[in-house]
């Protein structure tokens, strides 16, 4: 696949850019700095979509199981260092059981 291909693939998809954005406000007396991505719902919404009417297009090199917007990405690695293993048999393990648990359920495009 051309990086041509893949550059019209991202323009044509219907999720914005990673858009994590940040607020930051005074709350007694403290600075206070929130990371926020407005697309979430519209990635948790287009999956939601996707699962219901059983539309999971293959690609050449495997399927799409997971679409997770960045921000809860950051959150699961940090709470499931094992997702982002450099140990590839280590990591396998773990994304395969977090595909199995209920926690995967929002993400899950099957």
């Amino acid at each position: 696949m051309s990086l041509q291909t893949l550059t019209q693939q991202r323009q044509s998809s219907p999720y914005p850019p990673d858009d994590v954005k940040q607020r930051v406000w005074f709350e007694h007396g403290c600075l206070v700095r929130e990371n926020y991505q407005p697309s979430r719902t519209a990635v948790l919404e287009e999956t939601k979509r996707r699962r219901i009417e059983g539309v999971n297009v293959d690609a050449p090199f495997g399927r799409n199981m997971l679409t997770i917007p960045q921000l809860d990405y950051q959150r699961l690695i940090k709470h499931y260092p094992a997702l982002n293993s450099l140990d590839v048999v280590e990591q396998t393990k773990a994304w395969k059981k977090f595909l199995r648990s209920a926690e995967s359920e929002p993400y899950r495009n099957y």
